[in-house]
Formats: C-alpha cells, sequence, structure tokens
C-alpha cells in the first residue's frame, strides 16, 4: 500500500496500529473516528514518524458523518481500510433492536458506502487498496453474537465478491481476521473482557497488523495471522466450491425421495 490511506475506527487498537505502520511505510493518513481527541494522538504520531494526517471525526452510524467521509473518499485516496466496527453481547432475541441497527449500519453499511465512494477513483487508475478487518468468529461462531457475526460474515463475503467484480483491475482486495485482540474493542465496543483468556490466545494490536500488512505483501485474498497452517483456509475454501458444484440441479438429491418421477404430463 502506498500514497493517502484512509483508515476507519483510527482512534486506538487496530485502526490506530495500521495508521502508524502504514506511516511507518511511506504512507499519509486520513484518521476517521467518533473520538478526535484520540484521533489528534494518532495524527501527532503519524506526524512524528514524518507523514501527513488529516482528522475527520465521524460517527459511521449517522448518515450525515458517512456521507462527509464518503465525500472525502472521492476526492481520491490511494486505500482505503474499513476498521470500525462494534459487537454486542447478548441472546439476539434480548438484544436492544436500535443497537443492532446501529451495529449494521457500522458494520456493513459504512463498509459499503465507503468503499463504493473509494474504488471508482482507483479504477480509473488501475490501481489501489481495500483492506476490509473481518473477525475470527465467522469461522469459529460463539453464542450471543448473532447480529455480529452476521455483519462479518458480510464482510467476508463482500471482499471476496469484489474480488470477482473487478479481477486484474490493478486494485487489491484483502481481508484481515483478527482473533482475540487486545484492543479496546473488547470492552468497549463488543462488552467482553478478557480477564481469564489465556495469554497465548490474545494477540497485540501491532502484532496482528504487522502481520496483516505482511499477507497482503506476500499477495494473499485473506490473511489470519494467528493460522500456521494456510492449507486449512486452502480446504474450507475447495470445500465450499465442492459443495457450490451441487447446488443447482433439476432435482432434489435422492435422499430427499422427492422428484418428477411419475408425475402427470
Amino acid at each position: 500500500m502506498k500514497g493517502a490511506v484512509l483508515v476507519t475506527g483510527a482512534s486506538s487498537g487496530i485502526g490506530a496500529a495500521y495508521a502508524c505502520q502504514l506511516a511507518r511505510r511511506g504512507c499519509d493518513l486520513v484518521l476517521v473516528a467518533r473520538r478526535v481527541c484520540e484521533l489528534e494522538r494518532v495524527a501527532e504520531q503519524v506526524c512524528a514518524l514524518g507523514r501527513k494526517a488529516e482528522v475527520i471525526g465521524a460517527d459511521l452510524a449517522d448518515p450525515d458523518s458517512l456521507e462527509r467521509v464518503e465525500a472525502r473518499l472521492r476526492r481520491g485516496v490511494d486505500g482505503l481500510v474499513n476498521n470500525a466496527g462494534f459487537g454486542n453481547l447478548s441472546p439476539f432475541g434480548q438484544s436492544d433492536l436500535d443497537l443492532l441497527s446501529s451495529m449494521i449500519a457500522v458494520n456493513v453499511t459504512a463498509v459499503v458506502r465507503l468503499t463504493h465512494a473509494a474504488l471508482p477513483g482507483m479504477l480509473a487508475r488501475k490501481e489501489g487498496a481495500i483492506v476490509n478487518v473481518g473477525s475470527g468468529v465467522v469461522y469459529r461462531p460463539i453464542p450471543d453474537y448473532a447480529t455480529y457475526i452476521a455483519t462479518k460474515a458480510f464482510v467476508t463475503e463482500f471482499t471476496a465478491a469484489l474480488a470477482l467484480d473487478h479481477g486484474g483491475s490493478g486494485v487489491r482486495f484483502h481481508l484481515a481476521v483478527p482473533g482475540v485482540t487486545r484492543t479496546e474493542f473488547s470492552s468497549i465496543a463488543a462488552g467482553v473482557s478478557l480477564e481469564g483468556v489465556r495469554s497465548t490466545s490474545v494477540m497485540e494490536a501491532d502484532a496482528f497488523v504487522e502481520a496483516a500488512l505482511a499477507g497482503f505483501d506476500q499477495g494473499e485474498a485473506v490473511t489470519i495471522p494467528a493460522l500456521d497452517d494456510p492449507a486449512l483456509h486452502d480446504a474450507l475454501i475447495a470445500a465450499r466450491k465442492a459443495v457450490g458444484r451441487h447446488v443447482t440441479a433439476s432435482q432434489p438429491a435422492k435422499r430427499y425421495g422427492v422428484g418428477t418421477a411419475g408425475d402427470p404430463d
């Protein structure tokens, strides 16, 4: 990734780590998050690394704020990191519907709209990168996270579909998949405490981003920093393709005991 990169959720955690590590790689940053004071601290770090930093205070669940960020993207960027997101730990039937709607707005709608704003310019230049931050819960679902898991499943499939739509365009689409990461997301955005979680299961945000960028450099479409054996993910993709070859047919599978045999003409 090079040039100017807009990072959402850049006030702390993974977003701030992306900002600082991209600055070290020579990128200028456009930093987006709700907490302007925290964004300004990250901007100071970026500037200390010799790069420019633009701060945009915005709540991506708010249509007006989202529109301001879209307008900035249409002015042109070389990269977009869709990192902003939050979760809600509670059984779906007991969850606050307004909160779930806001989650969908940030985790899904904002990702779609910001990507749609940034992509045309990249396609015209035949270069650029869009990085979407997914979640390991897509591969290992846990209770009380139904809507969050669904939003991150969307991000996963959206990233893959974008690559299919625009293969050979010169624009890279990359999915970075964190597991349990030591960020404010756990305590603030997801309502989960890391107390009691084995230290060997918790990755630092800087380490996650460093590995994610290394995977990007290596040409990976999906980077799961904690995954030692990439063949496991390859096998998952192969299994999905195998199932996909059998979802369309003129008759139901024989195991259901139904079909057109014996139907009147």
